[in-house]
């Protein structure tokens, strides 16, 4: 009987993908509506990077190089431009010379293809920039969106300071006290209460400060901030600790971050 799962497969380039595989990308000899095109090839379980190489032509005299890739895809920082491309990538394994070059492929962005490059994360750190909103909206956007809740949500923004207002009440939603586990008949019906109540506390920040950024008055970021701190004080071996409860630890990780970023 033979076996086919990638564990059992060699890291070697170009094996046969398996059927749940994405496989080979763009197709050889394929027309790609964007450039660059996104390079993808098979995984190899025993792989601890890949590079990935491509030219104007197929003896790669002068070729383009990508190296220490931790997945099997690649998409360049900036357009390739028109014309015929040629890939090809390799394998390389911890304490191992790298594998062989797959076999060449090839593709054709045509006039007219959609330029879509990947920015590095570099240059998107420098586009979201330094400070503070950085989270769904920028300073730059605080005119706008208040000019929005004095016009077109004239009739929402007041229900939504008047509950900012309500939540400076000393008295946030508590902690989940039971440590509920999904298989446990004795507590699975806190599980995803639990996970209710934390998205319950972490909106509380939310609002107190999306409120302070938009009045900028000085009572709603602290009682942000005061909240917030309790938030970062429940215990992550508790109930809504990640290894007994992922879904009540999610929203802890990253609601907690836009109360941070608005307050």
């Amino acid at each position: 009987m033979t076996f086919a799962w990638p564990f059992l497969l060699a890291a070697l380039p170009d094996r046969t993908p398996l059927a749940d595989e994405w496989g080979y990308r763009p197709g050889d000899g394929s027309t790609v509506p964007l450039d660059p095109p996104s390079l993808t090839w098979t995984h190899e379980p025993d792989a601890a990077s890949y590079t990935v190489q491509w030219a104007r032509d197929p003896d790669f005299r002068a070729p383009a190089t990508a190296s220490d890739l931790p997945w099997p895809a690649y998409t360049h920082r900036a357009a390739l431009g028109t014309g015929r491309w040629f890939w090809r990538y390799r394998i390389q394994r911890a304490g191992a010379d790298p594998s062989p070059w797959s076999r060449t492929r090839s593709f054709l962005v045509p006039p007219g293809a959609t330029v879509f490059p990947q920015p590095t994360i570099e240059e998107l750190r420098a586009r979201i920039g330094a400070g503070h909103p950085r989270l769904f909206f920028r300073r730059q956007d605080l005119p706008r969106l208040r000019a929005h809740a004095a016009g077109a949500g004239s009739q929402e923004w007041p229900k939504l300071r008047q509950r900012a207002d309500e939540l400076l009440a000393p008295a946030p939603t508590p902690e989940p006290a039971v440590k509920a586990s999904p298989y446990d008949p004795a507590t699975n019906q806190y599980w995803w209460s639990n996970r209710r109540q934390t998205i319950r506390a972490a909106n509380e920040v939310e609002i107190l400060a999306f409120v302070f950024l938009m009045t900028e008055e000085s009572k709603y970021g602290q009682g942000a901030a005061r909240n917030l701190l309790r938030l970062a004080a429940w215990d992550p071996g508790g109930a809504t600790g990640f290894e007994l409860n992922c879904e009540a630890a999610k929203p802890l990780l990253h609601r907690l971050a836009r109360g941070y970023d608005w307050a």
